[in-house]
């Protein structure tokens, strides 16, 4: 049955084929599309519930009407909350506008659409494909399809998770209700109701997914782009409406996570959650299960299997490489994995582990498919990316035997509500209420549960809910917050809040400051203190002012990046650099000839660990819109030539920096890793203003080869 909505009224074309700026693909990428975005029609978008988008472009050359109807990935009251140096504070939701739906007479396909204020991004996933569509690094729309991705180009991590080899999972009584029955526990309990049914999943995160947006609205961005996306997929083929109902972030590198292995974070935030002593349940809310997406060189990810419900295992883990945007294909992995691992918590193994298989794409999980190897399309729960491909093999979907045994599980999880018919004046089993609505702040939320004071959650009107009604515990017998110092709130009168009363942590007993860097607080001997100390934001960790100051996001976000040594002899290593980023003034602004310039190179706690600095003078030559600087001898580090070329696009100033060195000496080595690498296109003040580039190289861009005597990092 196809859907009468109301059309994208006045504006025309949401998107339209725009004339291609040059690179305007990403390496890898076949075919393509740059597009126009109106503003009109997306102002008009974002006021409406449903819409029909006509014409909408699909990478290459397809074209297609898109059928959407509007929803929420967030709970009602939903939380997000950042910890940083001076404690805890609340972050608004993002203001965008989800749509979820389908391609016109395309029963099969889904889309994914998110409407900001000034850019669409999501995907459509039909004709065997998934077309991305938004904008890249430097704000320019586009779409491309998946298939035409060279999987050379962008290999996936080699397996998503390794949950049937965890030494919990493998004893977990609640992985089946037959274990469940075998060991005298109590079967779960079961709502009559095979309709949706809705689950609320809190997020938490670790300091490096900040780090790689190094914002909290970035950071929120992208976690909203993964709830949409897992959303829209959950509801379509699971009748499951999952909603991120708790958000924490971690602005502060002092986060509690240490582990780098998908097992080891796994054990650490179950441990975290767990313990009676961190309060997680008060300070999460009411949830279904715990989703910990990690920053770190990515893995892969880990989850239990059927734990959703079960408070002491209803825990996975997803590292992601943390952008949503068409600068880099393997964006599509963050989608795949935080949905392959959240299935899991819904009850399923992978594919190749159903009998009969449902895909023959693996043979290495034990007591699973064991024979040949055969290529073939795959869902979400298949490791079919690891063949033919790559990513583009994988269809965003769970696929229906997946899907029926995903049903099975929540037919006795407990916890999930059914919440087709709240709002219909009826007490339905699951609901607490119905007023005939679904609008939150009248007594009875959106979910037919009742918003009172002390239910662990946080209603319209309350500040804080720590499931009861007692004064005197930081939260109010009213559910508002009462101010004291150690609470991890700023308070009036307060000048930071750590979360504790103990003095030298760079916050007093009392709440007041304690001069420190990082603080925000310019004190004596600072040159600088934004607040943080964090490398590669124009003030240092240890509060000196970095060469380069950050004044446009592409100049951390190259374009393209190559960084290669290889080390010889003493005094006979190569270096070979490649650096493609935006700068904020024009290209003809820049004078090497009386400037000079830097390349510099530092670890993760910025100590310098190279620093080249070529002098002005008769090295260089301006020659057909380019700087070349030319020295037979390398008589600088063994630096021979350099060029600078102008690679402004869509009247965004850019250049595109090569480096070559020989017979020099460049101590980079995988163990060093993270590097920052900073290509400074002039002076001291020209780095104040902008003229350079910034790219951090991690162990997930990085690799060590012949020995140990090469790194390579892209």
């Amino acid at each position: 049955m196809t859907l009468a909505m109301a059309p994208v009224a006045g504006a025309g074309n949401l998107l339209s084929p725009a004339t291609p700026a040059p690179h305007s693909l990403p390496r890898g990428v076949a075919r393509g599309r740059t597009l126009a975005l109106s503003r009109t029609a997306l102002a008009d978008l974002r006021t409406r519930t449903t819409a029909v988008v006509p014409g909408f472009p699909l990478g290459g050359d397809a074209t297609a009407d898109l059928e959407l109807r509007r929803f929420e990935p967030f709970a009602p009251g939903a939380r997000v909350e950042a910890v940083d140096d001076r404690g805890v504070r609340e972050v608004k939701l993002p203001d965008h506008v989800y749509f979820t739906g389908t391609v016109r007479g395309e029963p099969d396909s889904r889309v994914l659409l998110i409407a900001a204020r000034d850019h669409v991004r999501g995907f459509v996933a039909a004709h065997d494909t998934v077309y991305p569509f938004g904008p890249d690094r430097r704000g320019r729309h586009r779409s491309y399809a998946l298939r035409d991705v060279d999987p050379a180009a962008y290999p996936p991590p080699g397996n998503f998770c390794a949950n049937d080899r965890h030494r919990d999972q493998v004893d977990s009584l609640v992985v089946n209700r037959g274990a469940r029955a075998a060991a005298g526990l109590e079967p779960r309990v079961a709502y009559a109701s095979a309709g949706l049914v809705q689950a609320d999943a809190a997020i938490d995160t670790d300091h490096e997914l900040w780090a790689k947006f190094g914002s909290d609205a970035g950071t929120l961005d992208y976690l909203a782009s993964l709830a949409a996306a897992s959303s829209a997929i959950d509801e379509r083929d699971l009748s499951v409406r999952l909603r991120f109902s708790y958000i924490r972030l971690w602005p502060t590198a002092a986060d509690p996570w240490n582990a780098t292995l998908p097992d080891q974070q796994l054990d650490e935030v179950r441990n975290y959650w767990t313990n009676p002593a961190n309060g997680m349940n008060a300070i999460a809310g009411s949830h279904d299960l715990v989703h910990f997406i990690s920053g770190k060189a990515v893995q892969g990810g880990i989850a239990y299997v059927g734990s959703v419900c079960e408070p002491l295992y209803f825990f996975g883990v997803s590292q992601v490489y943390g952008h949503f945007d068409l600068s880099d294909p393997t964006q599509v992995w963050d989608v795949l994995v935080v949905t392959h691992e959240i299935g899991h918590n819904l009850g399923t193994p992978h594919t190749h582990c159903y009998g009969p298989p449902v895909d023959e794409c693996y043979n290495q999980e034990p007591n699973c498919y064991a024979g040949p190897v055969v290529c073939s399309r795959g869902t979400i729960m298949s490791y079919c990316h690891l063949q033919c491909g790559g990513l583009a093999d994988i269809d965003l979907v769970f696929g229906a035997v997946v899907s029926a045994e995903i049903k099975s599980t929540i037919a006795g999880a407990g916890c999930l509500v059914p919440i087709g018919n709240c709002g219909n004046g009826v007490v339905d089993p699951g609901e607490q209420c119905d007023d005939g609505n679904t609008v939150a702040g009248d007594g009875c939320s959106p979910s037919c549960q009742r918003e009172v004071c002390g239910n662990h959650i946080l209603d319209p009107g309350e500040q804080c809910d720590d499931g009861n009604t007692v004064s005197g515990d930081g939260c109010s017998a009213t559910c508002q917050r009462e101010p004291r110092c150690g609470d991890g709130v700023l308070d009036p009168g307060e000048e930071c809040d750590d979360g504790n009363t103990v003095s030298g942590d760079g916050c007093s007993a009392t709440c007041q400051h304690e001069p420190r860097c990082g603080d925000g607080v310019l004190d004596p001997g600072e040159e600088c203190d934004d607040g943080n100390t964090v490398a590669g934001d124009g003030c240092s960790p240890t509060c000196r002012l970095e060469a380069c100051k950050i004044m446009r996001s592409g100049q951390t976000l190259w374009l393209r990046s190559l960084l290669s040594v290889r080390h010889g002899a003493p005094g006979r290593d190569r270096l070979s650099l490649e650096a493609e980023f935006a700068i904020p003034s024009a290209v003809a602004t820049l004078d090497p000839s009386a400037t000079g310039m830097s390349l510099l190179v530092d670890d993760g706690t910025g100590e310098g660990e190279l620093a080249l600095t070529l002098p002005p003078g008769a090295h260089w030559i301006a020659r057909h819109g380019r700087w070349l600087y030319r020295d037979r001898a390398g008589s600088v580090g063994g630096i021979r030539r350099l060029a600078i070329v102008d690679d402004t696009r869509g009247g965004v100033p850019g250049v595109d920096v090569s480096v070559t060195g020989r017979k020099g000496s460049y101590p980079l080595f995988f163990s060093d890793l993270p590097l920052a690498v900073t290509v400074l296109l002039g002076d001291a003040k020209a780095g104040q203003a902008g003229s350079c580039g910034r790219r951090s190289f991690d162990a997930g861009s990085c690799a060590s080869r012949r020995s140990g005597t090469r790194l390579v990092c892209h």
